[in-house]
């Protein structure tokens, strides 16, 4: 309803809107908000509850890759866990300990300027428990491999498993492998995580595995060769169990 005060008219008639702004007569058409219904409303709550977890995640992921994550891998992370943990679709991949794989994390990159494909020969391997992790890495070999770094003389491939839980997100074991010739690379072997629950962190959330390799110029470098290029990281697996 629109009212007339001063010779001046105010409030809404029909599809249009009357006020005065700084002196001015002003009129705008009227936007409608329709009210939701409760399909909406609950798409909604699981929209931003995924957007909150991927936040957490992708900042912890953005730490392991050296920085070298960008926004395009947080928004992969937001789908992937509206079609998994947020999804009303049964997830018949459920094991019997309650963890389920969130689909197409195994691998997903992290650094989208290198790739681990282009330095290993094989995909990694990985094997999930609540107690522990383990991930079967191939062989590297610099001789015939066109995408390491030629200023390169050391190479280092490093390991982390994660845990996003409500209450906060923590790192459950890590591996290093220390500066290794590049020259004369490493065999393939099997490392296994231990995994270190906190004692007041309820196991269950989402506990995700990332694997990186890192050139260095000198053995005793203070930092990688700090191109993106040159530095592949990528989440292994990732699984979720709800409380």
């Amino acid at each position: 309803m629109a009212v007339i005060k001063k010779g001046k008219i105010g409030g809404k008639i029909g599809d249009y809107v009357y006020r005065t702004l700084d002196g001015q007569d002003i009129i705008q058409t009227y936007t409608r908000h329709p009210k939701q219904s409760e399909h909406s409303k609950q798409a909604w709550k699981k929209f931003t509850s995924a957007s909150k977890t991927a936040s957490k995640i992708y900042q912890q992921t953005k730490t392991f890759s050296l920085d070298f994550a960008r926004v395009q891998t947080y928004r992969e992370i937001v789908s992937l866990l509206r079609a998994s943990l947020y999804s009303d679709v049964k997830n018949n991949h459920k094991r019997d300990d309650g963890w389920a794989l969130v689909r197409r994390t195994d691998p997903l990159a992290l650094n989208k300027e290198a790739y681990l494909e282009d330095y290993l020969p094989q995909p990694l391997e990985l094997s999930f428990s609540e107690t522990a992790c383990t991930v079967g890495i191939p062989g590297f070999q610099v001789r015939g491999n066109r995408k390491a770094p030629k200023s390169a003389n050391y190479v280092e491939f490093f390991l982390s498993a994660f845990h996003t839980h409500p209450d906060m997100t923590y790192e459950l074991s890590k591996y290093e492998s220390g500066r290794l010739s590049i020259m004369e690379g490493f065999q393939e072997q099997n490392v296994t995580l231990p995994l270190e629950w906190k004692e007041n962190i309820d196991r269950n959330g989402i506990v995700y595995v990332c694997f990186g390799l890192s050139f260095f110029a000198q053995a005793n470098s203070r930092t990688q060769i700090n191109e993106s290029r040159y530095n592949p990281s990528a989440m292994l697996g990732m699984w979720y169990k709800n409380a």
